[in-house]
């Protein structure tokens, strides 16, 4: 519990929470209220792409890349909990569903493949950047 003599409370965590507050008039009589506070994070987090990854494929003809690795920095004013990423358009056997990671074939050599990066924070906001 918190207490605090008037003024502003700063960090009060996602959640509902119960307040307690008190006055007391000039004859000395003292009075109380409880009210319930919820707190809820409705601002989406900020999504940075870095620009321009190049990877080289394996013996196998493929490569991956993490979705942590197109990040440049997001941030949330409570946090990112969550990182996925997905090609703009099906290729090389991946359908364009957000994953942990994202899968370049021979097919790609040479090209530019545009992919977006989903940031989640822990209230279940989100946002999109684009990288190539």
């Amino acid at each position: 519990m918190l207490n605090q003599n008037g003024g502003f409370v700063f960090n009060i965590p996602m959640g509902t929470h119960s307040i307690r507050y008190e006055a007391e008039d000039s004859c000395g009589n003292i009075g109380f209220g409880i009210m319930n506070l919820t707190v809820i994070d409705r601002t989406a987090p900020v999504a940075i792409c870095k620009s321009y990854l190049t990877i080289g494929l394996g013996q196998d003809g493929r490569g991956r890349i993490n979705a942590i690795d197109f990040d440049n920095g997001s941030y949330d004013n409570c946090g990112i909990v969550r990182r996925e990423v997905r090609r703009m358009s099906v290729a090389c056997g991946q359908s364009a569903v957000f994953r942990d990671s994202v899968v370049f074939c021979c097919n790609d050599v040479n090209k530019k493949i545009p992919v977006i990066l989903r940031v989640w924070d822990l209230a279940g906001n989100f946002n999109d950047c684009m990288d190539t």
